[in-house]
């Protein structure tokens, strides 16, 4: 059925097995995305020995289930709807290098270096009326000059445009808003600009904090769009520079190198962050991509080139 959702609610806490009774299979039409939402079509739902110990009404690693709530379990799924602009893009997929050895020979390429983090982005795009009020307040306001942009911000994947308890994410603060507030991105970005960074402090990512404080988060960004494209990365520097925002360090500017030579420039002495040298983890790497805008034959290209020496450590992974 279309537009409908079926959901196997916890009804009954079972003594022993659990069976029949256990379940209340229902059928329910799915609600309008909120700002912020997606949705997410289920392929694959995991059955585990965990999910009858989540029945029990007792102390566990895990809240245990409540009544009336919907099965928990892992799955995977696709995403075949989101409640967003489609005017913010998403960034680019990022490509680990050692696939791609020859992509980049003889260009004039440049690096920065990766800061491990958690992406962001944030800027004006167009207007778009994806949803019932916004097709409804948009003729009448336009012509009194608004509603021709929207003010965006969020992750690489996920537009946030309110601040809201459901906006957190992963973390206990709103970072997202916050670097909005804190750089004052609404303020010093005009219509068509749009600029991805990373963002980094306190409980972003262990051991990762670049000399952050409790409580305290900071970013650098990494790439400019404006008005749909993609600046070059010397403008994009630039274009911090001249707004007063934070860009990712600046690792290598030139002909791009050997393999060998390019890989001493992500392997540092030491493997010493530039952002914060007094770091002590290992700086993640860099990224690498042509001095001039360039697509392949993949498309765009930017490139990570992870440190090794993060690579190996316990716990790390470049698939992130």
């Amino acid at each position: 059925m279309k537009n409908m959702n079926k959901q196997l609610k916890f009804v009954k806490r079972p003594i022993g097995e659990a069976d029949a009774s256990t379940w209340s299979l229902e059928t329910n039409p799915i609600p309008e995305l909120q700002e912020g939402e997606i949705l997410v079509k289920q392929h694959y739902v995991s059955l585990d020995p965990a999910m009858r110990g989540w029945m029990n009404d007792s102390k566990s690693y895990i809240e245990p289930m409540a009544i009336g709530s919907v099965m928990r379990s892992g799955a995977v799924g696709e995403v075949v709807a989101v409640n967003k602009n489609p005017n913010f893009k998403v960034y680019t997929d990022i490509g680990h290098f050692k696939y791609y050895h020859r992509c980049l020979d003889g260009l004039e390429v440049f690096a920065t270096e990766k800061v491990h983090g958690t992406n962001f982005r944030a800027g004006y795009v167009k207007y778009n009326a994806y949803n019932w009020w916004r097709r409804l307040l948009a003729p009448l306001l336009r012509p009194f000059g608004m509603m021709k942009y929207d003010f965006a911000y969020g992750s690489h994947r996920v537009e946030l445009t309110r601040k809201g308890k459901r906006t957190t994410g992963f973390y206990k603060q709103n970072v997202y808003y916050m670097m909005a507030e804190q750089y004052n991105l609404k303020d010093i970005l005009y219509p068509g600009e749009v600029i991805y960074a990373e963002i980094y402090g306190a409980g972003i990512q262990k051991g990762y904090d670049y000399g952050c404080g409790d409580n305290e988060w900071k970013m650098v960004v990494v790439d400019v769009m404006i008005d749909g494209k993609y600046i070059d990365g010397v403008a994009a520097k630039g274009f911090c520079n001249n707004r007063g925002l934070p860009f990712a360090p600046i690792v290598y500017i030139g002909t791009f190198k050997t393999f060998d030579e390019m890989n001493a420039i992500a392997n540092p002495p030491g493997d010493k962050s530039i952002l914060y040298p007094d770091l002590e983890k290992p700086m993640e790497g860099i990224v690498i991509k042509p001095l001039t805008e360039t697509k392949g034959y993949m498309g765009r290209m930017v490139f990570k080139w992870i440190n090794d020496t993060y690579w190996l450590a316990k716990g790390n992974t470049d698939f992130h």
